[in-house]
């Protein structure tokens, strides 16, 4: 799948030299809207449906290798670097779990069609994701 091809992609790389650390002109937020658009089409974020739950899913399954390996090496999860709501435990997880969406928006682009069911097989796929080779 070649995603620098796809609509919008020009629009987000103009998006990214534009993001700057502790920004408030919310251009991360402009970018994900286009993203998600281009990327992700047959689905909104607010939605009941397959693609959603694989997100969701992948997402959960990420920022828990994140959040072991972190407190493995004795890091305090609920201290974050961007994330700081005091009520969440895994701020410093989140944080560095940002990086790592994209590779399960791109598992999920690959194999979750909408109106298909999210199956035990997908599941287990995307539990095996942090132990896939990336470059």
């Amino acid at each position: 799948m070649k995603f620098s091809a796809k609509k919008g992609a020009d629009e987000l790389r103009a998006i990214a030299t534009d993001v700057r650390s502790g920004g408030k002109e919310n251009r991360e937020s402009a970018a994900a809207r286009i993203y998600f658009d281009s990327y992700m089409p047959q689905t909104t974020r607010q939605e009941d449906n397959c693609v959603n739950a694989a997100l969701n899913y992948g997402y959960s399954i990420m920022r828990g290798a994140v959040a072991r390996s972190l407190t493995s090496y004795g890091f305090l999860c609920a201290i974050g670097i961007h994330h700081k709501n005091e009520l969440n435990s895994f701020n410093l997880a989140d944080d560095f779990m940002e990086t790592l969406r994209p590779v399960v928006d791109l598992w999920t682009a690959r194999n979750i069609e909408e109106g298909q069911s999210f199956t035990i097989k997908d599941r287990t796929a995307l539990v095996s994701l942090p132990h896939s080779e990336m470059l």
